[in-house]
């Protein structure tokens, strides 16, 4: 049962899809309904560890992607704070509650309601699993470390230009594609901006217009960082318009206490209908 179970996770490809198959798997091995969730315990900007619920079943379903903390049952999130904590599984009489190891920022953990105490059996079972749910935590942590390493800018975690560079491949080569525009967004004077105030304040400018236009934008248009001091808008022809880009210039970013207005410099194209290769208009 666990080589089967372990052979499934390890076919997984993606973070969320691993950690559902925990819940899923665990329970099978337990003959238990999937009344459990994972959770991911990561280390905030105040140095605080926070709880984050990631994947969930049964009566837990509803709460992927909440914090613990909001959760009714305080004595849950005590629970595994304490696996956590001391390194080690708790079994309780109606619940088991699993700690995996991580790396240094982050940990794991998943509680599950059991209705009864686990035998010597299952417990046996569940030691071995649990060893290696946490190497394959490891190892899907490294790829997508990797893949966002790859596809995503490092600074504002937005879509870089390499998967911007896919995005419009995909598009293109859709039968069913609509009319799309290209935005190029370069912040005017940039370089001299940074050069003055220094790289950390440039790089919190950058990530403050970054903020602002995925807040703005990014529910209805992919926004995303192709250099520097470049941004890439994409979406529907009339969405992504240069004066509805360059409103989002209008009000001054507050940046370390101070109000740093910037203008930008819009270059849009309609690429939807072109046959040259797309390296030509990133």
């Amino acid at each position: 049962m666990i080589l089967r179970a372990s052979t499934e996770l390890m076919a997984l490809q993606t973070f969320e899809e691993f950690t559902s198959g925990v819940v899923t798997q665990i329970a099978r091995l337990l003959r238990l309904p999937p009344d459990g969730l994972f959770c991911i315990q990561e280390q905030l900007h105040n140095q605080e560890n926070a709880l984050f619920i990631v994947a969930a079943a049964g009566q837990y379903s509803e709460l992927i992607n909440h914090p613990l903390s909001s959760i009714e049952d305080a004595s849950i999130d005590k629970t595994l704070t304490r696996a956590l904590h001391e390194k080690r599984n708790i079994y309780g009489r109606e619940f088991t509650a699993l700690h995996f190891t991580g790396n240094a920022s982050r940990n794991f953990a998943a509680f599950f309601k059991t209705g009864r105490p686990l035998n010597d059996i299952e417990l046996r079972l569940l030691e071995v699993f649990c060893s290696n749910i946490s190497v394959g935590l490891a190892n899907i942590s490294l790829v997508t470390r990797l893949h966002n390493s790859a596809f995503y800018d490092a600074l504002t975690k937005l879509p870089n230009r390499t998967r911007l560079k896919e995005i419009i491949d995909e598009s293109l080569n859709s039968t069913t594609s609509q009319p799309s525009t290209l935005a190029l967004i370069d912040i005017d004077h940039f370089a001299e901006t940074n050069d003055t105030l220094g790289h950390q304040f440039g790089d919190m400018l950058l990530l403050s217009v970054a903020t602002r236009l995925q807040s703005r934008l990014g529910d209805r248009l992919i926004v995303a960082r192709v250099g520097g001091d470049t941004f890439g808008v994409l979406g529907d022809d009339i969405q992504v318009n240069p004066a509805a880009v360059l409103a989002q210039f209008e009000r001054p970013f507050s940046i370390d206490g101070q109000d740093v207005q910037l203008s930008a410099t819009v270059g849009p194209v309609s690429y939807t209908h072109l046959t040259l290769p797309t390296k030509r208009i990133v």
